[in-house]
């Protein structure tokens, strides 16, 4: 069995958790431990909000970690080393950010709040149905997005890779910003609210009826 990573008070203070989390406080939680794991995190006396956030800054997780039962909301930020990702059942809110060697992202069904925002190596996402709202922002190498149905608010900014968006139907917000190999968007009906800004590459666009709120601007490959 692979030993578990063990994660020093000065470890723990440099993934900047909020301010309530002093360096005594730490200490206090820790049982006066030099260093604690994953599973340790998993089994201190904190709030299950802060243990997602804190685990979702411990990964890759040893071989032998149970994640706790209760946790709802799971941000995976900042883990130079992970390259996959498994995300436990019972997440309903995932938050993927700054995962440089994450190739990979797994999401079950039950998520119904996703965001996934400078993963510099991610060139799939498999996103399950039942999703609700859905950020895909800044992910260079990913080619290809499928939106399943079920998603009411998405918003697809910066990714340089992007060439194709497939908008389901039942989606009510939308936002498309900054994706400059993006040629064709198709938007079914019942989207309310529509902003397309600055995709140079975008050189059709059909607006449903129904549009309330509409705001195209800076596709300058887009016929009037």
């Amino acid at each position: 069995m692979k030993k578990a990573k063990r994660y020093t008070v000065d470890d723990i203070l440099a993934m900047n958790p909020c301010e309530r989390y002093t360096r005594s406080q730490i200490v206090e939680l820790s049982s006066g431990k030099s260093s604690v794991t994953a599973n340790d995190a998993a089994k201190a006396k904190i709030s299950n909000a802060d243990k997602g956030w804190i685990l979702g800054h411990m990964l890759p997780w040893p071989s032998d970690f149970i994640f706790p039962e209760g946790v709802k909301d799971l941000w995976v930020d900042n883990n130079p080393a992970l390259t996959e990702l498994k995300v436990p059942e019972g997440v309903k809110e995932l938050y993927v950010y700054n995962n440089p060697a994450l190739t990979e992202l797994k999401v079950p069904e039950g998520v119904k709040e996703l965001r996934v925002c400078n993963n510099l190596a991610l060139t799939e996402l498999k996103v399950p149905e039942g999703m609700k709202y859905l950020c895909v922002d800044n992910n260079p190498a990913l080619t290809e997005l499928k939106i399943p149905e079920g998603v009411k608010d998405l918003y697809v900014y910066n990714n340089p890779a992007l060439t194709e968006l497939k908008v389901t139907e039942g989606v009510k917000y939308l936002r498309v910003y900054n994706n400059p190999a993006l040629t064709e968007l198709k938007i079914p009906e019942g989207v309310k609210d529509l902003y397309v800004d600055n995709n140079p590459a975008l050189t059709e666009l059909k607006v449903p009826e129904g549009v309330k709120d509409l705001w195209v601007e800076n596709n300058p490959a887009l016929a009037d």
